[in-house]
């Protein structure tokens, strides 16, 4: 007990005293003093009695509690059931504040510890297949002392088995899974100490590799139906069974995607391209690039299209929108009306000329022509290409081709025509795409003269703007490299 009356003397004296002790109160607590801790325990014991060293109730440690004693309860990680042990006996012995909160706490300890010591074997002692002899000792403490990392792993995990001590220790001190550690025991057991210098036959193993890679290549080069699964495309997990099936050989999820990585292959979506079923598409697609390519300073080349119609109605797009909002169009809606037109892109120009009409027909086409005719009137030579319409074949627009072409004061009219369903070799076909985007998109117009006016006034602004910047149409069209005439293949084109 600490006498509230010592003087100064006596209090250094016995501040030393308990400074230098090398033993703890109670086995596995321990207490950090300084000299002006003691000084503020004394201090704090001469003013409030022993309560003024306990730790008060409800409260948190903050300054003006550093009178308060700590203790540390250190928990040996090697053994932690032996530390839980510890804190048991600590329990018992300490002071009985509140006899029912300290027997459940040993009630629940001693449950804990029962149960832990008879279901978890790892903390129990671990037993080699024989002991090993003093040469074999000998051997292993080389390992540790001059071995690599993984040698001496090994040499201390069997070192330490031959000593009977638990797994915990033995995972931390040769810093292996248990797991690996059981496996080293087993190797032991077949091939004694020696199994520690054995090394990795990587020429074997790159075989070995090479081989499943190939076999991999082989099943995913057939359709999963062959073996028997119905699915059109390969999943990992397929592969693996139909591997183990053919090979007897089972294979990890990973194993395949790594032999899969090496081959080169990927899991990618496939490309829709646009092709033409023309049996002449390529006499036909020769013809308009050549004479796209040759054109002469007095000569004009027009892809021509019709648009729509273009039901006049709210449409709906992409558009900036607020955190939280979604806007909105109605399914069904009575339209306002319907705009039709038909237009030619300038392929040296990029000018596009417009003409609106009420339907798609013959009459269309003989007016635009006519619109072409006179507007370039002073050119040698008009070719004209358009798609397979019917009424781009027709008795009315031959006729008014042929009349056209007697005016001698005005240019010669040409047609190449386009192969059947090729849109992707129609330029005009991209600009009608961007005007759609432009003013149809996210429109609500209420008239046919309100969605007139607004593509009128697009085609004006972009007309304009290739005045000022000069540039001709179609960006792969007039590629060499993108369509070799002497290698064009079947129309596997994408979209330009």
């Amino acid at each position: 007990m600490l006498d509230p009356d010592l003087n100064g003397k006596e209090k250094r004296h016995m501040i030393e005293k308990i400074i230098n002790r090398s033993h703890y109160p109670l086995p596995g607590i321990t207490l950090t003093f300084t000299k002006d801790s003691i000084n503020r325990y004394i201090s704090s014991f001469r003013e409030q009695g022993f309560e003024g060293l306990l730790p008060k109730q409800h409260t948190q440690y903050l300054r003006r509690y550093k009178n308060i004693m700590w203790a540390t309860f250190k928990i040996n990680m090697n053994d932690p059931l032996a530390s839980m042990q510890q804190l048991r006996d600590i329990i018992a012995k300490g002071p009985e504040t509140s006899p029912e909160a300290k027997d459940a706490s040993l009630k629940f300890l001693d449950q804990c510890l029962t149960s832990l010591d008879t279901r978890v074997p790892k903390y129990k002692p671990i037993y080699l297949d024989r002991s090993l002899t003093d040469d074999e000792i000998d051997k292993l403490e080389s390992y540790v002392r001059r071995g690599s990392k993984n040698n001496r792993n090994r040499a201390i995990a069997l070192l330490m088995a031959n000593e009977q001590r638990t797994m915990p220790e033995i995972i931390l001190a040769s810093n292996s899974s248990a797991a690996t550690a059981y496996r080293w025991f087993n190797r032991f057991k077949e091939e004694g100490i020696d199994f520690i210098e054995t090394k990795i036959n990587k020429a074997k193993t790159n075989i070995e590799f090479r081989e499943r890679v190939q076999r991999i290549t082989k099943i995913i080069h057939c359709p999963p139906g062959d073996y028997g699964i119905n699915r059109t495309a390969w999943r990992l997990e397929d592969i693996a069974k139909v591997y183990e099936n053919k090979y007897h050989k089972k294979l990890s999820i990973a194993s395949i995607r790594r032999s899969i990585k090496k081959t080169g292959y990927s899991y990618k979506r496939a490309i829709r391209v646009l092709t033409s079923p023309d049996p002449e598409y390529l006499e036909k697609t020769k013809k308009v690039l050549k004479t796209l390519r040759n054109l002469g300073p007095h000569d004009a080349f027009f892809f021509i299209d019709e648009g729509g119609p273009y039901q006049v109605k709210k449409y709906g797009g992409k558009s900036w929108t607020p955190k939280g909002a979604t806007k909105t169009f109605p399914q069904f809606q009575t339209p306002k009306g319907r705009v039709t037109f038909i237009g030619a892109l300038d392929a040296l120009k990029n000018q596009v000329t417009l003409f609106f009409t009420k339907s798609k027909n013959t009459a269309a086409v003989v007016c635009l022509i006519k619109i072409l005719f006179y507007r370039y009137h002073g050119y040698s030579t008009l070719y004209l290409t358009w798609d397979c319409a019917s009424w781009h074949r027709s008795k009315g627009l031959q006729k008014c081709l042929n009349k056209l072409n007697a005016d001698e004061k005005g240019p010669n009219i040409k047609v190449v025509p386009l192969p059947k369903q090729s849109q992707f070799l129609n330029v005009i076909e991209s600009v009608f795409s961007g005007m759609k985007k432009a003013v149809i998109f996210n429109s609500d117009y209420q008239s046919e003269y309100e969605m007139k006016v607004a593509i009128d006034r697009h085609f004006q602004e972009r007309n304009e703007y290739f005045k000022a910047n000069p540039k001709r149409a179609g960006n792969k069209i007039w590629d060499k490299e993108y369509y070799n005439l002497d290698e064009l293949d079947s129309g596997l084109f994408r979209r330009m």
